[in-house]
């Protein structure tokens, strides 16, 4: 359930991040697609300093209205020590999360201001995430040439500033990219930009193809609609987006499962039901015994058209053609831990935070007198042991999750990743779905663990308390957004078993 959330949350950046690709788009047939450069008088017209020019969307999982979002463009000319003068694109999105008895409304915020010169440079952004009466608050600065400041804020508790080259995101690049939908683009043109991410932080890459357009009639007036695939190659990150001759976004997804509809205010801002994560998942073609009698269990997955799944050495055994691949899953160890995925799953992270004292002193408690994987098993008891079982919307890190003293299944694996980090052990998170009976027998979107044992990775579930993780755990990888736009596309079938 936890995991749910957390994509929920790591998709929701991620339409941040496609939302802005859009909200300074200028029209087409007032400029030359081919010209680098964008006259400040444009500019000028485009952001007007009397007020903000705003969209409203209603935001849609599974055909369920789960939240509303705006965004907005203007020129902001007031200025501070802090905040800069600029051309000015944000975000503000709410959605509503409930399960197991709890509900909780998440709020994300994310401003981006440009510089007021060509070519128009990302010179400050923040971003502000509020759920459970958790905040999490971040801000980029460009500090002096090539260098930029991030700070961050949990909990009114400031954080250790990081220093990170100075981001390539421009609004030139931002509305050229745009600015060429509908006729006046041809099929199959690619639009290349970066985009300033909070997680992972720092520039992605971003490609934007266009698959394609058509007239339609939009309030009284037919025009040309195009659709886009958005393609963060490097995060594993893929968005659609239909926008209008002119810029303006009338909706915009990941996978089949998350989706911004353009709508007026009121209609945005009313009628949310909210999602129950409690019920969130697939179900299975066939009957499932109890994962954890299991040796071995076969399946054969579905996948979204382009998607893939990665063998994990003896644990996950995977064979594809084309988007239908045969799965199987052992309860065995994992592929052997090369140098550079150890490195990797030892570094410190907004999340993962395991230089924090409390994570440190904790994890060196638990693990006194005892060596080899006996610490890790005295880590994984405790998370399992101590943690309280809650739907956790927002505590933004392991070491926040460890004061709190509950979690759900994202907080178990951040917690238990952290502390075996500390013991220098490296440890990473898993996403995917995990087998779960009852009434409403489902694979449901689960969060656990993988850690070096011997030189292999070991799945274990800190939510379960599990040492090795049962055969009803498929892996889809190790972080929210890459496999984010799996969702909505899959099946699955039961075709063997071995007890």
């Amino acid at each position: 359930m936890g995991a749910f959330h957390e994509r929920m949350l790591r998709w929701g950046e991620a339409l941040v991040v496609l939302v802005l690709l859009c909200s300074a788009s200028v029209s087409s047939a007032e400029n030359d697609s081919t010209s680098r450069h964008i006259s400040g008088e444009r500019l000028k017209t485009l952001f007007q300093p009397e007020g903000k020019r705003s969209n409203w969307y209603g935001i849609y999982m599974g055909g369920r209205k789960v939240g509303y979002a705006e965004s907005w463009t203007k020129r902001a000319l007031n200025a501070s020590a802090a905040l800069p003068r600029g051309y000015e694109v944000g975000l503000s999105m709410t959605m509503k999360v409930f399960g197991g008895g709890a509900a909780d409304k998440l709020t994300i915020s994310d401003v981006r201001r440009y510089g007021l010169k060509s070519p128009h440079a990302l010179v400050y952004a923040s971003y502000h995430q509020v759920s459970s009466g958790n905040q999490d608050k971040r801000t980029y600065q460009h500090e002096k040439r090539g260098i930029a400041r991030v700070s961050r804020l949990i909990n009114g508790r400031k954080q250790r500033d990081l220093s990170i080259p100075v981001s390539k995101e421009s609004l030139t690049d931002q509305v050229l990219s745009w600015r060429g939908a509908g006729a006046h683009s041809s099929n199959g043109a690619a639009l290349d930009g970066f985009n300033f991410m909070w997680e992972p932080l720092g520039d992605v890459a971003y490609k934007a193809l266009r698959q394609g357009t058509e007239k339609r009639v939009i309030a009284g007036l037919a025009v040309p609609v195009s659709t886009y695939r958005v393609d963060h190659r490097a995060i594993g990150l893929v968005g659609t987006m239909v926008v209008m001759d002119g810029g303006v976004v009338l909706s915009m997804g990941i996978g089949k499962q998350l989706e911004l509809r353009l709508e007026e205010r009121e209609v945005a801002r009313g009628d949310v039901e909210g999602l129950d994560v409690g019920t969130a998942g697939i179900s299975v073609k066939g009957v499932l015994p109890n994962p954890e009698t299991l040796k071995e269990l076969a399946l054969r997955v579905e996948l979204p058209s382009g998607k893939s799944m990665q063998s994990r050495g003896k644990r996950t055994e995977v064979s594809c053609r084309d988007s239908s691949c045969q799965v199987w899953i052992r309860r065995k160890a994992g592929a052997v831990v090369t140098p550079a995925a150890r490195k990797q799953a030892l570094i410190a992270d907004h999340a993962i935070d395991h230089r924090s004292k409390n994570v440190r002193a904790l994890a060196y408690r638990l693990s006194r007198g005892i060596r080899g994987k006996q610490r890790v098993f005295a880590l994984l008891s405790y998370v399992h042991q101590k943690l309280r079982k809650r739907l956790a919307t927002n505590l933004p890190s392991a070491s926040a999750v460890l004061e709190a003293g509950y979690g759900d299944c994202t907080e178990h694996t951040w917690a238990f990743v952290a502390m075996a980090r500390a013991l220098g052990i490296a440890a990473r998170p898993v996403y995917g779905l995990a087998y779960v009976q009852g009434e409403r027998a489902r694979f449901a979107y689960h969060a656990w663990a993988e850690v070096e044992v011997d030189g292999v990775w070991v799945e274990v579930d800190p939510t379960w308390g599990q040492e090795q993780a049962d055969v009803g755990h498929l892996a889809l990888g190790n972080d929210a957004v890459a496999i984010a736009s799996y969702f909505g596309g899959l099946s699955i079938e039961l075709v063997a078993m071995k007890h």
